[in-house]
Order: structure tokens, then sequence, then C-alpha cells
């Protein structure tokens, strides 16, 4: 798009306010996957500890392992393959990294891995802050120039998100398990909410669609699941 149109901008925005000028938003599940060791196993703290260490190596991407600075890193290639992170901590990163870029912080606040971004030509080019300034001094088309979109677009709602955290109501699911119906519904509702809500974000469709979305899906087993849903939870 921004070939086609220099002037195109992507914008991040929060989800409208309720009527106490609140957001709420439902989180996702804390907890997605488990790490168990047999009963009797001669040393369960190595678990800890290499749970402990991928913490700490994913929250400067890998940087402090890298046997190349340019190499990709994933936290699914570390020994568990399991994120460990919390649910602020990316939204945390991006405020600081802006503060930096923007001369907010001094460097005596920096954290031992900024100082090695901002101070090392290889790392600076692999990081958020590097995103940042790009944007910065040229804008989305430096950006795409650059290869440094993704980065772009993963630091910009983090930081929306980290702005509005102290007037934003975070609703947890009264479950994250999954009913009978949803195992063989869920997939086609979601695509339809996709779908949906695109058409309407894209103006294909007026925002009225949603009413029609609503009744096609509570047809197609909404409402089975949630009657199913609303049963495990009141037991």
């Amino acid at each position: 798009m921004t070939k086609e149109d220099p002037n195109v901008e992507w914008e991040s925005y929060i989800v409208p306010m309720d009527g106490n000028e609140k957001y709420n938003t439902h989180m996702m599940s804390p907890t997605t996957s488990y790490q168990v060791v047999r009963k009797g196993y001669e040393w369960p703290e190595a678990v800890v500890k290499t749970a402990n260490m991928q913490v700490d190596i994913d929250q400067d991407q890998g940087n402090s392992i890298k046997p190349d600075k340019m190499a990709s890193f994933s936290w699914t290639m570390m020994p568990f393959s399991l994120l460990l992170t919390g649910y602020n901590t990316r939204q945390d990163n991006a405020i600081r990294a802006l503060a930096i870029a923007n001369g907010e912080m001094d460097e005596a606040n920096y954290k031992p891995s900024e100082k090695s971004i901002v101070d090392d030509p290889d790392l600076f080019a692999v990081s958020q802050y590097n995103s940042i300034k790009t944007f910065q001094e040229g804008s989305y088309s430096a950006l795409f120039e650059n290869n440094l979109n993704s980065g772009y677009a993963f630091w910009k709602p983090l930081y929306v998100m980290a702005l509005a955290q102290d007037n934003t109501n975070h609703k947890m699911g009264a479950t994250y398990s999954y009913s009978p119906t949803m195992e063989s519904k869920w997939a086609t509702l979601q695509k339809l909410e996709a779908e949906t809500f695109l058409q309407i974000i894209t103006g294909e469709k007026p925002v009225d669609e949603f009413d029609n979305f609503v009744n096609q899906w509570k047809s197609l087993g909404g409402d089975t699941i949630t009657e199913e849903l609303t049963e495990m939870i009141n037991g």
C-alpha cells in the first residue's frame, strides 16, 4: 500500500471506552503449555533453572547468546519450547525503547541490553529501537525499504496498549476450556468473525452488518457453545 500511495498511514487504536470511560479487554489464557517431570526425577531444580534462563534470554531476544549477532532468534529454539513472559513485559519494553529513541531516558537508566543495542551497530540493526528511529527519520517507506515493518508493527500497538494500562479493565475468562461443540464449530465461527470484521473495517459492509453477524454466530453453534460453557462454569 505504501508503494502505491506514499501518503497511506497505519495506526493502532485501543478498543472503544465504555460508559465509565474505561477500556475493557478480554485477557488471553495466562497458561497454554506446561512443563512436567516424572515422579522421582533426580534434578527437578534443573527445570526451574532452565526456565529462568529462557526468561532472561527472551528479554533481549537472544542477543546475549547468539554466535552471530545477525542470526535470527525465536523462543521456539530454546530447550523448552515455552514462551515465558509477563503480561506487560512487551508493553514495558516498547515504552522504554520509544523513550530512548526520543531522548527522554538518560543513559544511566538503560538496561545492559539497551546500552548494547544503542552502541553496537549489529545489535542496533535488529532492534525495536532501530525500527522506531527508522520510522521517525523516514516514515513508512523507510521501514519497508529496510525490512523493518514487522518491528514497527510489533512495538507500535504495544506502546498504545501500555499508555492505557492504568485505565484498562483486564477481564479474565471464566474458563479457557473448550466445550464439546467448540471442538467442531469454533474454527467456523472464528472465520466468520474475522471475515465480517474485516469487511466492516474496509467498508465493504456497513456497521449494521454486525447484527447479522451476531445472528449467524448464534445459529451456527454460538448459542449451544454459550450454554455448554455456562453449564461447565456453574458445575
